[in-house]
């Protein structure tokens, strides 16, 4: 009879903590499902803005093998592991304990004695006040933080694979350039040293001449070096030494840039990834000071167990018993250190705030120089542009002239070089509006660039 009490008690713990926990799961559900409908952040798009296909490659690589990025995303899965230990620990906790003791009695004629015995016990702390509650918002806080501070450092390692992508492409064409002024070098040293020779130059013109060709070597051989120097950091990032392809490394402008106005900037800006880890900095602060206010209200654990024992092993379910107990803790003894903990919660929660206010200022300058920076580089591209057409219009009809036999070979050879000065200014300028695009796209968390 006894022991179909204990049962019964038994049950009834059970029954309530099941549907304590089933309510708690209730609410974690419709939490997540919640956040699934809202978290858009979570979609990491694909690349299919970027006109360089290999470059997409080269990306694509980098976000896979790169140890930083690797890193961050375990820190993700350690955060999302460490969310499921806690949400177990936070159901009911279950024992399980099967034991046997014997004892020897010398002094009574060697007579023994042994015990058996079984228990199965359940423990369950009842949250009344929502602390666990609290607790879960919190881990959930530092997840979305730990993805956005993914998210930072894979935008920061696009730019600089972009940048180095750009580099490698402009220095190409530069290269090929600064080799055909190489080669212009030559031919007016020649022409200077025959002019010497004839007695209608001077020395100082050849060895001006040779300086240049001198000039122009070093330029080519400092050209290769960047290469090489850009080639060996997006190994870097990647973590891999032997999938670099120069060959395949030819577009300069690699990124199409939406159409953004400074009215746009302040739309952006709210969805930053700095902007919107401030905003969760807010709420965690907000959920600390809950959290702290709950932890000087009462707390409450119940626990029973059920069993048998017996002194003989056949005898073990002879013997039931059964007991439940509670716990009722008050915080009373360390109420002084309340007002200092809240104080400091507090100070924490405007702390907060004033970091949220910093951080949507300096994204929002961040923007605004990028976009002036991008104005003045298409400025500057389509004068580069215009100035190129003139020089090619010129180099046109000296070669014209030069054929007809107007002109001399050296004075054809002075609007080749002016020609192709014009080129480099040109290239120069296009390289820094392709940077100046990629800047913006950076400062807007690439939405809309990849």
């Amino acid at each position: 009879m006894i022991f179909k009490k204990c049962l019964y008690l038994f049950l009834l713990l059970i029954i309530g903590c099941s549907n304590i926990k089933s309510n708690y799961f209730d609410y974690e559900k419709k939490t997540k499902v919640e956040n699934e409908q809202g978290d858009w952040l979570y979609d990491i798009e694909e690349s299919n803005l970027l006109t360089a296909p290999y470059l997409n490659e080269l990306l694509a690589s980098v976000i896979i093998n790169n140890f930083e990025l690797n890193l961050a995303i375990l820190d993700i899965k350690k955060g999302e592991l460490n969310t499921k230990k806690k949400d177990d620990e936070q159901g009911v906790q279950m024992n399980i304990n099967v034991s046997s003791s014997h004892s020897k009695y010398l002094d009574h004629g060697d007579e023994s004695s042994g015990n058996y015995s079984t228990s199965f016990g359940l423990s369950y702390d009842v949250d009344f006040f929502g602390k666990k509650n609290i607790e879960d918002k919190l881990m959930s806080i530092d997840q979305e933080l730990s993805f956005l501070d993914f998210l930072g450092l894979k935008n920061d390692i696009t730019t600089l694979v972009i940048n180095e992508y750009v580099s490698i492409s402009s220095n190409k064409l530069k290269l090929d350039v600064y080799k055909r002024i190489k080669d212009i070098r030559i031919d007016i040293l020649k022409i200077e040293r025959e002019r010497l020779d004839s007695g209608v130059s001077v020395g100082s013109e050849v060895l001006s001449a040779q300086q240049s060709l001198d000039s122009a070597v070093a330029i080519i051989e400092n050209i290769k070096e960047e290469i090489f120097n850009s080639v060996n950091r997006i190994e870097f990032f990647s973590g891999n030494t032997e999938f670099i392809d120069i060959i395949k490394i030819s577009e300069v402008d690699v990124i199409n840039l939406p159409d953004v106005t400074f009215s746009d900037l302040p739309k952006f800006a709210g969805t930053h990834h700095s902007v919107l880890g401030s905003m969760l900095q807010i709420k965690s602060s907000e959920l600390n000071f809950e959290l702290e206010e709950v932890a000087w209200y009462p707390q409450f654990s119940i626990s029973g167990s059920i069993g048998t024992q017996g002194e003989k092993l056949r005898e073990i379910f002879e013997n039931p018993f059964g007991s439940m107990s509670s716990l009722l803790i008050f915080p009373v003894i360390e109420w002084h250190k309340r007002t200092t903990n809240m104080g400091l919660v507090n100070a924490d929660l405007t702390t907060a705030h004033l970091n949220y206010e910093n951080v949507i200022s300096s994204v929002v300058d961040v923007m605004n120089s990028s976009l002036i920076n991008l104005y003045a580089a298409q400025r500057h591209y389509e004068i580069s542009q215009i100035e190129l057409s003139t020089a090619r219009l010129t180099r046109y009809y000296s070669l014209n002239n030069y054929n007809a036999g107007f002109t001399s070979k050296y004075a054809d050879l002075l609007t080749e070089f002016d020609f192709l000065n014009s080129k480099l200014t040109e290239i120069d300028a296009q390289y820094n509006l392709v940077t100046a695009k990629v800047e913006l796209c950076s400062a807007l968390d690439y939405r809309g660039c990849l």
